[in-house]
């Protein structure tokens, strides 16, 4: 309860647990994207690294082929036209099997990065209906808090009013410590896993 002498108002905690919880969120979120941006480079990496090898595997296939069919080709002309016709279906296959590959790897990295957008989705959901109710309850603290003082319910009232207070914010800040921890290990368990 305000002295005479000074005028009334509400009660924050030092430090705010709003600010306290936002720079978390901000945090978490930061360390989230670091971490799917390593994913992504990671996938990219190892997409790269087994198209290369599969390019050269094919390369020195191929050239093992080509010098098979240049010495049939020294021996008749029609060993040579079956030659070109087969050269052509094996390179036909190869295109379309590169081609194939290509394709699912796109489909795979495409499927990766929705769920990723998903999980990011319910996640920033989940943190703005926690959002929405903690301001829900310091909006109805203030309230009783402004009811408390205009009853004029004396100093022993209002001390045991912030005891409580004090308790609930304690018990607020645990609870968004213990929420957001929870959305870490969510987060960790869902790459992990994908």
């Amino acid at each position: 309860m305000a002295d005479d002498d000074t005028p009334a108002r509400g009660w924050t905690p030092v430090p705010d647990p709003t600010e306290l919880t936002t720079k978390n969120l901000q945090r978490e979120i930061a360390a989230l994207k670091e971490l799917i941006e390593a994913r992504i480079v990671s996938l990219d990496h190892t997409i790269s690294t087994r198209l290369e090898g599969h390019e050269t595997l094919q390369k020195v296939q191929f050239e093992h082929i080509a010098d098979k069919f240049i010495d049939r080709d020294a021996h008749a002309d029609k060993a040579n036209r079956d030659s070109k016709d087969n050269i052509a279906a094996a390179l036909q296959a190869a295109k379309e099997s590169v081609f194939q590959h290509n394709q699912a790897s796109s489909i795979a990295i495409a499927k990766s990065e929705t769920a990723m957008n998903k999980t990011i989705d319910q996640i920033m959901t989940l943190i703005h209906t926690s959002n929405d109710s903690l301001e829900s309850k310091i909006s109805d603290i203030k309230d009783r808090l402004t009811s408390i003082e205009g009853k004029g319910a004396g100093v022993a009232a209002t001390q045991s009013k912030q005891e409580k207070d004090s308790s609930f914010w304690v018990s607020v800040v645990a609870v968004l410590v213990a929420f957001s921890s929870l959305i870490v290990m969510v987060f960790i368990n869902v790459t992990k896993g994908g």
